[in-house]
């Protein structure tokens, strides 16, 4: 989680890379976008995503002020999922 939240947002610091700032570095060698791969999430549109041992997906969904948002997640047992609000 921390590759996605570091220098995004403010977070506990288990969400950060105190010893790196990836979002100034990339600019600085000339990657123009944030190299981290992230899927937009559509509203009742399956996503479906491979991983192999020690991979992670990132996705992203936006949800409207005072309004209420669900995801249903289906993985083999050992899978960890996190949410993290930006906003």
């Amino acid at each position: 989680m921390s590759v996605y939240t570091d220098d995004k947002l403010t977070t506990s610091s288990v969400y950060q890379q105190p010893s790196w700032n990836f979002r100034s570095i990339y600019p600085r060698l000339g990657v123009t976008n944030f190299p981290l791969k992230v899927r937009p999430l559509t509203n009742e549109t399956p996503t479906t995503a491979t991983l192999r041992g020690g991979g992670s997906m990132y996705a992203t969904f936006g949800v409207a002020a005072g309004a209420n948002a669900g995801v249903l997640w289906n993985a083999p047992a050992g899978f960890v999922f996190s949410i993290v609000r930006t906003r």
